[in-house]
């Protein structure tokens, strides 16, 4: 891993975002295979809800580093487990993925309702 460069301990694809990406995703793949298999196989799974988000998205665009900029439009929430209906997914974005394709979705309304907590 390259050396820290701050908060996203070398994380970040602002520059080579083609290996960045591909490292971080083999990661993050593993992390969630293991824990979504292992909830599975406890029979806890269908009681859990397993949310994974961000605070933003990457632009589509390459900049001169090699990397890609924060998408301060759109941002990406994987939901999984208790209540979720597998394999669905919604990409839609504007041309070149440069913002949403419709009014923002605000996912913490249907969670809430679904955890039964009170807002």
């Amino acid at each position: 891993m390259p050396a820290d460069r701050g908060w996203n301990q070398g994380r970040a694809t602002h520059s080579d975002n083609f290996e960045g990406t591909q490292r971080q995703a083999a990661v993050l793949n593993q992390a969630m295979t293991v824990l979504l298999t292992d909830l599975q196989t406890k029979g806890l799974l269908s009681q859990t809800l397993v949310v994974l988000g961000n605070e933003s998205v990457r632009t589509s665009r390459i900049n001169d580093n090699g990397g890609r900029d924060h998408h301060n439009k759109a941002f990406t929430c994987l939901l999984a487990g208790a209540w979720i209906e597998g394999a669905q997914a919604d990409w839609r974005t504007l041309g070149l993925a440069c913002g949403p394709a419709g009014p923002a979705v605000d996912v913490t309304p249907g969670l809430f309702s679904i955890l039964k907590i009170m807002r």
